[in-house]
Parts: C-alpha cells; structure tokens; sequence
C-alpha cells in the first residue's frame, strides 16, 4: 500500500523532530491554560509552574528506561518486518529456475541422494561415479550467482552445500581405490584398527545423513515456498 503524504512527512527525520516538538509544545499550553481556569490564576503563572515544577529523580529513571524499552521493540519488530521476504515476479522466476537446477538437473531424489540414503560404507565398496554429482553442485556453488534471493531458501542451500563439503572431505580422506577401480573403507581396518574402523564408518553415516536431512528441508521448503 502506497504511503501517504502524511506517512511520509512523519518518517522525515527533520519533519518528524519538528511535528513532535509541536505536539510537545500545543500540549503544555492546552495543560496550562486547564489549570490557569481551574485554579483562578492567569496562564503566565500557570505556564511558569509548569516549566519550574521539580520532578522527582524516580521519574526521570522511570520514564528513560521506557523509552529504551519502546525504542527496543520498535527496532525489533522493525527488524523482522525487514526479515520477511516477498517475490516480485522476476524475483521469483531466478529463485525458481535455480531451484528446479538443484532438484532436477545437479541433484535429484533418485541419483546420489537416493544412494547416500541407502549405502552402507561399512566395508563395502562403491563406485565412485556417486560421488559425480556432489562434485557437480560443490563446483556450482563457488559461483556468484548460484544464489536464492530468498534469504530463507539461501541458508538452507548453504547449509546443504557444507554437509556436501563434509561429507566429501570424509570421503576423501577415508577410502581408498579397490583393485576393481572402486572405493571403499579399507574393510582390513575392521580387524587390524577396529576402532578407527567403526568410528570412520559411524561418522560417513552420521554426515551422509546430514546430507540428506539437509536436501529434504530445502526441497520441502522450496516446493512450499516457491509452489513448485
């Protein structure tokens, strides 16, 4: 809704100072010329009571730490308003094309993630050619515009992308070429390092399904938030 002249005036840092000094100003001379009726005084004498009356220090504590508080609120709910985040068409349309490029074209349900929900790397070896489309979307991600304008669906992107960044790096540094051209855990390592073994294999496990906890939330939101 288009503001209006007045809304407009009052946010004016310079205007806004004057109008309250205004309202200030036609308050106390409403407030004395009241009492310079009420009391059979003139308004002079009124209006000087007024500016010379002591005010007790409680009150002055009392009335800063009221105005905090309401400065206070006004930031904070001024700062969620600005939190929220509304698609004009072209807005939109970006966020949607990346979207879809993420769940049909780098990452869909039935290639890797499909895999990494039912893998076991306990030993078991697997062809590396899984791991292509996570190498995919780490490369996209270096990219400047690989970005939702949605500040909700670009948190959970990144969040996606450093469980992918983990989970790799594990995956890296864990296994090793087979003598078939695959990968695996060395399984050796389950009786020779037993311990190393099942911690190696318990945290694959434990990120892989980082992994795809994370992709779910940025679906399930993208397709709730987008309508796709």
């Amino acid at each position: 809704m288009p503001e209006t002249k007045i809304q407009k005036i009052w946010k004016d840092p310079v205007w806004s100072k004057v109008i309250s000094a205004l309202i200030i100003t036609s308050g106390t001379v409403v407030y004395s010329y009241i009492i310079s009726k009420s009391k059979d005084i003139t308004f002079i004498s009124s209006f000087n009571d007024f500016w010379n009356s002591p005010i007790k220090l409680w009150i002055v504590v009392v009335a800063f730490i009221v105005y905090l508080v309401i400065v206070w609120i006004k930031k904070y709910y001024q700062g969620k308003k600005n939190q929220r985040f509304v698609y004009d068409d072209k807005t939109l349309a970006l966020d949607t094309h990346l979207f879809d490029k993420i769940r049909k074209d780098l990452l869909p349900q039935d290639g890797t993630i499909y895999w990494l929900r039912h893998n076991n790397f306990a030993g078991f070896s697997f062809n590396d050619e899984y791991l292509n489309q996570l190498d995919n979307i780490e490369y996209e991600a270096r990219k400047s515009d690989f970005e939702f304008l949605n500040p909700e669906l670009e948190i959970l992107k990144n969040d996606l992308i450093r469980e992918i960044n983990t989970f790799t790096s594990l995956i890296a540094v864990n296994t090793f070429p087979t003598h078939n051209g695959r990968q695996t855990v060395p399984p050796e390592w389950e009786e020779q390092q037993s311990e190393r073994f099942w911690n190696v294999v318990n945290e694959i496990h434990k990120n892989k399904d980082r992994v795809c906890e994370s992709y779910d939330k940025l679906i399930t939101s993208g397709r709730r938030i987008l309508k796709v």
